[in-house]
């Protein structure tokens, strides 16, 4: 290795004689956390991508079931595909649970 007279005198020997790493394999260990956050931050990239989009299915519309976003040959986004449950479901608990209906449009002002 190149370095390895800058990296034994900085460590004090600490990879090569006390872990038992050979100089020359050295930047393997040192370069694990790099690829570790760049393949990390890849699939939280993708993973993301995927929830969100596209908004309209994408593919060969074969076999789909419905609420899917998966496909036989294509894709939609997670959110997208459930949007009208998702919205469905919120108003459910919003005109059920969290307010009553009657007082909201006792409230309202006709003139206005």
């Amino acid at each position: 290795m190149v370095y390895s007279k800058e990296l034994n005198h900085i460590m004090g020997n600490f990879f090569t004689m006390k872990v038992g790493v050979d100089e020359d394999e050295l930047w393997k260990f040192l370069i694990m956390p790099f690829m570790s956050g760049l393949v990390g931050y890849g699939t939280n990239w993708l993973a993301l991508k995927m929830t969100f989009y596209p908004l309209e299915f994408v593919g060969l519309e074969l076999v789909r079931f419905r609420d899917q976003p998966l496909g036989l040959f294509g894709w939609q986004g997670i959110i997208p595909t459930k949007a009208a449950k998702m919205a469905g479901d919120a108003t459910d608990l919003m005109t059920t649970k969290l307010i009553n209906v009657k007082q909201v449009f006792s409230r309202l002002e006709p003139a206005k």
